[in-house]
C-alpha cells in the first residue's frame, strides 16, 4: 500500500474514532480528558502502529505503551505484554549502570531529546545492541518518554 493511501486511510479512521469520542461525551456528560484518553494519544497510537521500527512510550520506569514492532523485537506475541514491565527487565547487565546515568541524566533534563545506544536481553537471552533515540511526550495523562528502537 502507497503511504499516502495508508495517510489517507489512517486519517479516515481517525476521524471516525473521534466521531466516535465525541458522541460518547456528548451522552455520558464526561470530558475525555477524565477518561485519560486523548484525541491525539489515539492518533499517536494509529501512527506507531503502522512504523517499521520498534515504538514505546514509558513513564516512572515501566512500559505504557507499545506497538506491535516493539513486541516483535522483544520476541512477545503481543505488545500488551510490554505494558507495565520495567523497562530493567530488559537492560543487559553489564549496561545497567549506563541505563541508571540514562534516567538520571532524563529527570534533570527532561525535555530533551537523546539519542543513546543500549543492550537488552530478550525472553531468550539473545542479546540486542538496540540505537534509541527519546523524546518527552505527555501521554495518557502523564510525562512520559516516547522511544525509537532500532536493533
Amino acid at each position: 500500500m502507497k503511504i499516502s493511501n495508508l495517510l489517507i486511510n489512517l486519517t479516515h479512521q481517525k476521524n471516525l474514532i473521534f466521531d466516535e469520542l465525541d458522541k460518547i461525551e456528548s451522552v455520558t456528560m464526561l470530558n475525555v480528558k477524565d477518561l485519560k484518553i486523548s484525541k491525539e494519544s489515539i492518533l499517536y497510537q494509529e501512527i506507531f502502529e503502522v512504523l517499521p521500527v520498534a515504538v514505546f512510550i514509558h513513564s516512572e520506569g515501566r512500559f505504557i505503551y507499545a506497538n506491535q514492532e516493539a513486541a516483535d523485537l522483544y520476541g512477545l506475541e503481543n505488545s500488551s505484554q510490554l505494558v507495565d514491565r520495567s523497562l530493567v527487565d530488559f537492560v543487559y547487565p553489564d549496561d545497567i549502570h549506563k541505563f541508571q546515568q540514562i534516567v538520571l541524566d532524563n529527570n534533570e533534563t527532561h525535555n530533551k531529546k537523546f539519542h543513546t545506544e543500549l543492550r537488552i536481553i530478550l525472553l531468550n537471552n539473545k542479546v540486542l545492541d538496540l540505537e534509541i533515540t527519546s523524546v518527552p511526550v505527555f501521554f495518557a495523562g502523564k510525562q512520559a518518554r516516547l522511544a525509537i528502537c532500532i536493533d
